[in-house]
C-alpha cells in the first residue's frame, strides 16, 4: 500500500490508504465527506502552472542580470572613451595639416566627456539611443580613435532595444528621433570641419564661390535644424509632411562637400535618416 496521504483541498477530508492506489492511476474519485471531485491530474496541472510561474520568475531574473552586466560595460568604457581621441587630437592641432582634424576631435571628445557621459551617470539612456553610436562613427575618421566611442554606441543601443522590447515600436522610433535630433547639428558641424580638411587636402586652391556656396548650403541646413528642434522634440505624432521637411533639410546639407567625398556624404546623411524614422 501507498504511504501517501490524499487530502481534499475542498474540507480536509483525509482518503483512506485503500483508495491510494486508485487515485494514482489517476482515476477520478470524490470525496465522501464533501462530494468534490479529486485526481492528481489537477495536482499535476497545478504543479505545472507553478513550473511555469517559477521559470517566467527565472528568466526575468536572467534578463534583469544581463542588462546589469550590459549597463556595467557601458559605465566602464565610460570612463575612457574620450582620452585616446583627446589625446590625439592635441597633438594633431600642431600639426597644419592636421589642424581641422585635430579640432574636430577635440570637440567630439568634449562632446562624449560633457554630454553623453553626463547621461550615463544618470542614467538616462533614452536620451542617447544613437549619439554615441553617430559619434563614435565620425570619431572613427580620426584615425580610428572613435572606435570606443562607437562601441559605448553600440552597447547602449542594444541596452535600450532590449529595455524596449515591451513597448510600442514606435515608441522606440521616438527615443531614436530625440536623439538624432539633439545629435543633428552638432554631427553638421563637425561634418563641416572634417570636410574642411578633406577640401584643403585635394584642392590646393579652391574657388571662392564654390567656397561660398557650399558653406551657405551646409549654414542653411544647420540654421534650419536648430530653428526646428524644440519643436520636432516635443512632437510624438508625424505626418508624411513632417518627415519630408527633414529628408529635404538633410539633402540640403548633401550639398556640402558631396562630391569631394564620398564618406563624408555618407555622414550627412545622419540628418536625413530621423526623417525616415518618422516615417515609420
Amino acid at each position: 500500500m501507498s504511504k501517501k496521504l490524499y487530502v481534499c483541498k475542498e474540507c480536509g477530508y483525509v482518503f483512506p490508504e485503500e483508495l491510494s492506489h486508485t487515485i494514482e492511476s489517476h482515476t477520478r474519485v470524490f470525496c465522501e465527506r464533501c462530494g468534490s471531485p479529486f485526481t492528481l491530474g489537477s495536482l499535476a496541472l497545478k504543479d505545472d502552472i507553478i513550473g511555469a510561474k517559477k521559470t517566467k520568475k527565472s528568466s526575468k531574473k536572467e534578463f534583469k542580470e544581463k542588462k546589469s552586466i550590459l549597463e556595467s560595460l557601458i559605465r566602464k568604457l565610460n570612463i575612457v572613451t574620450w582620452i585616446p581621441i583627446l589625446i590625439l587630437s592635441i597633438i594633431l592641432v600642431f600639426i597644419p595639416e592636421f589642424i581641422f582634424i585635430g579640432i574636430a576631435g577635440i570637440l567630439i571628445s568634449l562632446y562624449d566627456l560633457k554630454f553623453i557621459s553626463s547621461k550615463i551617470k544618470k542614467k538616462k539612456y533614452d536620451d542617447i539611443v544613437l549619439d554615441a553610436f553617430c559619434l563614435g562613427v565620425l570619431g572613427c575618421i580620426i584615425f580610428g580613435t572613435g572606435v570606443l566611442i562607437l562601441i559605448k554606441g553600440l552597447l547602449i543601443l542594444v541596452y535600450v532595444a532590449t529595455d524596449s522590447t515591451e513597448e510600442p515600436l514606435y515608441m522606440f522610433g521616438l527615443k531614436m528621433k530625440n536623439s538624432l535630433n539633439n545629435f543633428s547639428a552638432f554631427g553638421g558641424v563637425i561634418i563641416i570641419i572634417l570636410a574642411l580638411n578633406a577640401i584643403t587636402r585635394v584642392i590646393t586652391q579652391i574657388p571662392l564661390g564654390f567656397l561660398v556656396v557650399s558653406i551657405s548650403f551646409a549654414t542653411i541646413a544647420l540654421s534650419i535644424d536648430l530653428l526646428f528642434r524644440k519643436k520636432i522634440k516635443r512632437k510624438q505624432k508625424f505626418d508624411i509632411l513632417d518627415a519630408a521637411g527633414i529628408i529635404f533639410i538633410g539633402i540640403i546639407g548633401l550639398f556640402f562637400a558631396a562630391d569631394s567625398s564620398t564618406v563624408l556624404a555618407t555622414l550627412s546623411s545622419l540628418l536625413i535618416v530621423s526623417g525616415f524614422i518618422l516615417l515609420k
